[in-house]
């Protein structure tokens, strides 16, 4: 299989490539508007930073000082769009061995038919058992 190695031949339902590249272009798209909103976040919070500034420089230190939990919530919202951000463009380098091709089993059975089925299995464990004490 190596010898086949990045070719359709060599992926089986066991076996796959990951297109590393692509997945990375698709996380920075994803993570894009994350950065535009902490970058409108940060450029808001300058702006309410220099109204702050005029503001004492005026001698008006109460208006100053309302604008200082904008600034915060500016701060705090452009932090957390760039976590976002960063935890989507990191996720690309998390190569778990999760098969794409894997297939799902769900268990379809109604709750009457798993207990009779775990009932079942109790009475297979009893005759082994009995089939053991019988040997004693």
């Amino acid at each position: 299989m190596l010898g086949k190695r990045g070719t359709p031949d060599a992926e089986t339902e066991h076996s796959w490539t990951v297109n590393f590249a692509e997945r990375k272009r698709r996380a920075i798209e994803e993570a894009t508007p994350n950065r535009r909103e902490a970058d409108a976040q940060r450029e808001r919070a300058v702006t309410l930073r220099e109204a702050a500034k005029t503001h004492r420089k005026a001698g008006q230190a109460a208006q100053a000082e309302a604008l200082l939990p904008e600034i915060d919530a500016a701060e705090t919202l452009a932090r957390d769009a760039i976590a976002k951000a960063q935890n989507i463009e990191d996720a690309v380098y998390d190569l778990k061995a999760v098969n794409p091709r894997e297939k799902k089993v769900t268990d379809a059975r109604t709750p009457v038919q798993l207990l009779e089925a775990i009932a079942e299995k109790g009475r297979e464990v009893e005759a082994a058992l009995e089939s053991l004490r019988s040997l004693l």
